[in-house]
């Protein structure tokens, strides 16, 4: 399919980059972006050519986790309708878990709410210092059951549990001391840097 808010670029090395490309809208998740994610995880899985998959957000941030405008709307679906588009990001992340090459989600900015389901469900995430996390689902009264299986696996059940319950903000330091993140680098020159020693051990 063609992709309106990502690209989707493999090296002839085998990197590959996957980028949220909705700056605009801080790379907001909606039923689009959703699709076009899934899409392009599963077109991966297929490519053995296609080693390292390093995912990125375009802008000044990640992601801002779901739109609002898309939330909004989504108030007056139906139950069918809310179930279907839980099943589309639960399959999205399921895509992304099961993905045979080595993924690294690179963050910045902020990563909110499924967001921070990326980050978990990716197998090396990254994060520059500053970042900001939520799980903010809270506030718009859900919960985030669809990253809750990854985010859990990241960080166990009882920090899960206190930062789904109370939506509260924190930075990349304390992101990295409970596990959401492997490592929280100064800037982006330290970032490449470790995406560089990682890609040498996965060739």
């Amino acid at each position: 399919m063609a992709y309106e808010h990502i690209t989707l670029d493999v090296s002839p090395e085998g990197t590959g980059v996957l980028t949220l490309n909705r700056p605009a809208k801080r790379n907001a998740f909606n039923a689009q972006v959703i699709e076009e994610l899934s899409d392009a995880f599963e077109t991966l899985s297929k490519n053995p050519e296609c080693r390292l998959l390093l995912i990125r957000g375009n802008g000044p941030v990640f992601s801002a986790g779901a739109d609002l405008e898309w939330m909004k709307a989504a108030s007056h679906y139906s139950e069918r309708e809310n179930e279907e588009d839980a099943y589309a990001m639960a399959e999205m992340l399921r895509r992304l878990f099961e993905l045979p090459q080595v993924t690294i989600a690179l963050l910045h900015g902020a990563a909110m709410a499924g967001a921070c389901g990326l980050a978990a469900a990716a197998d090396i995430a990254i994060a520059r210092k500053g970042t900001i996390f939520s799980f903010s689902e809270v506030k718009l009264g859900i919960i985030p059951a669809t990253i809750s299986p990854y985010v859990i696996n990241a960080i166990g059940p009882r920090w899960a549990r206190a930062l789904f319950v109370t939506a509260e903000r924190f930075e990349s330091d304390f992101a990295e001391k409970i596990g959401l993140i492997h490592h929280e680098v100064e800037d982006e020159m330290a970032m490449e840097k470790l995406v560089e020693h990682y890609a040498d051990l996965v060739y």
